[in-house]
């Protein structure tokens, strides 16, 4: 009566989910009781399990992953296993909340990336001042590689050398290349890339020009004097890396609410879960260039999503997550006169008709599409 599921999400019933929550970020309980009861019906075959309520409980964040077992050394972190805590006899090894954006390659890939980083402490590396968000779990202003962990930049820019015939040791901001990568650094963490193809690290002393997680405009120069930092520093300090190397990261999708889902929003939930294990590794990126978890380890690894019940039929059902239609009514307050393709041809031209429906239609002067 409190539990049902779909392919790719559950839906878990607990009325007074997020009320601790809201009040406490770390409030491990309310997501143990969570846990706890999908253990109860589904299989202990989850790295992470990703909770997101049918309310927002965590503003502003808008996501928030907690590592529950790590058993991989030089990376920065401590090894621990907390799963059996969670209902798990040994395999989970994270836990995440959303508050929003539950279906973006941005926060999904930022999130999970966070099991391997960013935990090099550069300060005892060499010297380096630490600055913007949370330093200590985030990647520092460098030059080259974007980072979907950044604490100074977002992965939507990197700092490149400057153009001739500008002074040489200076840097501007760029766009980063689609899809945007996991910088070799995590990938190093993850076991993906060995530490031979981790290029040298040119660090800015300026960690700060920015602010936290800023987006400059491409252009903009990196001032400041810089320093560098090698793989073999890392290793040096921290040992080498060890521990598992994980081909395929399973995910467990649960929505908590006060009452059962109605079919319509199982049917959005389940679909955006299973888009984001991108299962035809269709190379889909963002408006802003992120693409997916699968894509950002340069499809080294691979997310699943599938549910798997303990006794139940698990069901399979494939949907067109790639480059689906928008239907006539999926547009609130809007009724297109044909489906809209989300997938469109260069140079081909889109003609878009039909009527604004809600009811004060008289408010509204313009519709906007974003391509």
């Amino acid at each position: 009566p409190d539990v049902q599921f779909a392919s790719n999400v559950v839906n878990i019933v607990m009325p007074a989910f997020g009320e601790a929550t809201a009040l406490d970020e770390d409030n491990g309980e309310e997501i143990r009781r969570v846990t706890r009861k999908f253990y109860e019906h589904f299989t202990d075959t989850y790295d992470v399990i990703s909770l997101v309520a049918a309310r927002a409980i965590l503003p502003p964040f808008t996501g928030v992953h907690e590592t529950v077992q790590n058993d991989v050394t030089g990376i920065g972190d401590q090894v621990i296993n907390l799963s059996t805590e969670y209902g798990s006899l040994g395999r989970l090894r994270a836990t995440e909340i959303y508050a929003s954006h539950f279906a973006t390659n941005e926060v999904v890939t930022h999130e999970t990336a966070h099991q391997w980083g960013s935990y090099v402490d550069w300060a005892a590396v060499n010297g380096l001042v630490p600055g913007g968000h949370q330093p200590a779990f985030h990647a520092p202003l460098w030059a080259n590689e974007p980072t979907l962990l950044g604490a100074s930049m977002q992965g939507t820019r990197r700092a490149v050398a400057s153009a001739p015939p500008a002074v040489a040791g200076s840097f501007v901001i760029d766009r980063s290349p689609a899809p945007i990568p996991y910088s070799p650094m995590t990938l190093y963490a993850m076991g993906l890339l060995p530490k031979t193809a981790v290029p040298d690290i040119v660090l800015f002393d300026d960690q700060n020009q920015f602010g936290a997680a800023g987006e400059p405009a491409p252009g903009t120069p990196v001032v400041g004097p810089t320093r560098t930092a090698t793989i073999h520093n890392v290793v040096g300090m921290l040992g080498e890396r060890g521990g598992s190397v994980l081909g395929e990261w399973h995910r467990a999708t649960i929505v908590v609410s006060q009452t059962l889902l109605s079919q319509r929003e199982m049917n959005y939930w389940n679909f955006f879960s299973q888009r984001l294990a991108d299962p035809n590794r269709s190379g889909i990126v963002s408006y802003e260039g992120y693409g997916s978890f699968d894509l950002a380890t340069g499809n080294l690894a691979d997310l699943r999503t599938d549910i798997r019940p303990k006794t139940a039929l698990a069901i399979v059902q494939p949907l067109p997550v790639d480059f689906p239609e928008y239907a006539t009514v999926d547009l609130r307050g809007v009724t297109l006169d044909a489906a809209l393709p989300t997938r469109i041809i260069a140079g081909s031209t889109l003609r878009l008709a039909g009527a604004v429906t809600v009811a004060d239609a008289a408010r509204f002067d313009r519709i906007g599409f974003r391509f």
